[in-house]
């Protein structure tokens, strides 16, 4: 079977009103993700997408390399223009994962997973993975650009993933075709980002995400600027109006998202030591060195 992945294969696939009616494809590019940044900047409307059969520079997860090989994978990106406060914008990471599960799934029959907040996964095994990127000013996004990376017809992968990542033909031993999932998934996702944009949060899509989520109830490690939470007395729940959170922009995902079980113990603080008295008697126009005073006293106030 010939695995046509092109622009037209993608269109005739395509079953939305607006996302993806103006696509780009490229037969190669460093990343889908920073093309459209580029036309984002130039003023590009909502619902551009940008697809690509080889990605040389993508990005995963706390800057790791997501390389796209030339023939057997999809990378694409979705620019989006909503009007909503910034602080919940990375909900939309969500939406992007149920999107890509539902996807897939259509597709290729298999009951791939969500692992929240952004891996779709099959038997343990990553699958695909979603980067969300934004820019915001003064209180109003500029645009979120949704990467989306799908392991569709690798046969094999690096040594250094093999044990962690699989693809859809390592699961199901059967080329599928790229066209169809990139426009499925791409149908899912306008489906489901008019309804988290009608509610305003994730109440519409609570209920089909935590069916799909595998770690629903398990135990999470939650960093946060006051420390980590008890990864023992946490658990995985989609909080769909959360409150408008203080933290700075990379805490506000894991706050939408994540609601504690039973209040969380925070790190235990060492108390605090008085000054050491110096061991001389100084003048009273000499200071005392920096090394006299605790290090708290040196530090931005919390």
């Amino acid at each position: 079977m010939k695995d046509e992945y092109d622009h037209d294969s993608i269109l005739e696939n395509l079953h939305t009103s607006w996302l993806g009616r103006e696509l780009l494809f490229f037969r190669e590019t460093g990343s889908t993700n920073d093309e459209l940044k580029q036309r984002a900047a130039d003023g590009a409307k909502e619902g551009l997408v940008a697809a690509a059969d080889i990605q040389s520079k993508g990005k995963g997860r706390k800057g790791r390399e997501w390389t796209t090989p030339e023939g057997v994978n999809i990378a694409m990106s979705y620019l989006l223009r909503p009007d909503i406060p910034p602080d919940s914008a990375p909900m939309i990471t969500l939406v992007m994962a149920l999107a890509a599960a539902k996807g897939i799934r259509e597709v290729s029959a298999l009951d791939v997973k969500i692992k929240w907040p952004n891996d779709i996964v099959m038997n343990g095994k990553k699958l695909a993975g979603i980067l969300t990127e934004m820019t915001a000013e003064q209180g109003h996004i500029g645009e979120v650009i949704v990467g989306t990376g799908i392991n569709v017809n690798a046969a094999s992968l690096p040594d250094e993933i093999k044990d962690k990542a699989t693809s859809i033909f390592m699961e199901s031993g059967k080329i599928c075709s790229r066209a169809k999932v990139a426009a499925a998934v791409t149908d899912a996702f306008e489906g489901y980002y008019a309804t988290f944009l009608k509610d305003g949060d994730l109440r519409g899509l609570r209920e089909e995400y935590n069916a799909s989520c595998v770690n629903v109830n398990a135990g999470v490690r939650v960093l946060d600027p006051a420390g980590e939470y008890d990864p023992k007395r946490s658990v995985v729940k989609l909080n769909v109006a959360p409150k408008r959170s203080a933290l700075r922009p990379n805490a506000v995902l894991k706050r939408n998202v994540l609601q504690l079980s039973k209040p969380a113990s925070r790190p235990n603080k060492k108390p605090r030591k008085s000054a050491p008295k110096p061991s001389v008697r100084l003048k009273k126009s000499a200071r005392p060195k920096q090394s006299f005073w605790p290090r708290w006293q040196h530090s931005p106030t919390r």
